[in-house]
This record gives C-alpha cells, sequence and structure tokens, in this order.
C-alpha cells in the first residue's frame, strides 16, 4: 500500500478548493463536537459504564494501518476528508452543513384544491388476483 500524504492528495484535487474544503469541513466538525458536548454528569456517568466493557487487542498486521481510515488518520488526511474517506465537492458540504446546522429549507405539501381528496375520502380497490386473506 503506498502511503498518500496531504500534498499528494492536493495534486489531485487541487490545492486551493481541496485545503478550503477541508477547513470547512473542520469548522463544521467542530461546531458539531460543541453541540454535542456531553454535561460532566452525562460525561461521569458514561465514563463509568465504559469501565465496564471488555478491552479488545487489535492486531495490526500493517504499519501504516489496517484500515483506510486508519491509514488516512496516520497520514494527517483523516481530518480534511468527511467520514475520514470520502472526499466531497463544495455542493456536497454545503448540504450536509445545512442537514446539521437546521438551514435546510423544508418542502412543503401541495394544498392545491385538485390535489386534495373530495370530502376527505380516500377511494381504493383490490386487484382480483389478491387472496381474500389479504383483504381486510
Amino acid at each position: 500500500m503506498r502511503n498518500i500524504t496531504v500534498g499528494g492528495f492536493r495534486k489531485v484535487f487541487g490545492s486551493a478548493g481541496f485545503a478550503k474544503l477541508g477547513e470547512e469541513l473542520k469548522t463544521l466538525r467542530d461546531k458539531l463536537k460543541a453541540k454535542l458536548a456531553l454535561s460532566p454528569e452525562r460525561k461521569a456517568a458514561l465514563m463509568e459504564k465504559l469501565k465496564l466493557l471488555k478491552d479488545i487487542k487489535h492486531d495490526h498486521v500493517e504499519a501504516a494501518g489496517d484500515s483506510i481510515v486508519e491509514v488516512n488518520e496516520k497520514n494527517h488526511m483523516g481530518e480534511m476528508l468527511y467520514q475520514s474517506d470520502i472526499v466531497l465537492t463544495p455542493e456536497q458540504l454545503k448540504a450536509i452543513e445545512e442537514d446539521v446546522t437546521g438551514k435546510r429549507s423544508k418542502r412543503q405539501a401541495l394544498r392545491l384544491p385538485q390535489t386534495l381528496w373530495k370530502d376527505g375520502v380516500v377511494g381504493y380497490s383490490f386487484h382480483g388476483s389478491t387472496s381474500i386473506a389479504y383483504v381486510m
């Protein structure tokens, strides 16, 4: 497996755009960390629960890491990528940010008279091949 550095990644994806997206992703990550921060009481309760878990020994076959996430983190790429392994376009990053921050515009249902059911009754029928067991 070949090591890919931030510099190599910038050559492939463009230095200015890639760096800017990485910074925007880091800003979004920092906002989320602040929003999801635990109170001292909840953090203490979590630490008590974590003590009950058994340690799992992880064997490493490759020095650089065994998963793409480990490789990217060891090469300091994880912070530049979404979920430590995905390169986003500016549009994708904006959509994620709007979704996370709640700034996404909500779509409203149509209220046109011709799209509403007459007298609130919804018409339906069952296909002739439907078994009686499936008919309510």
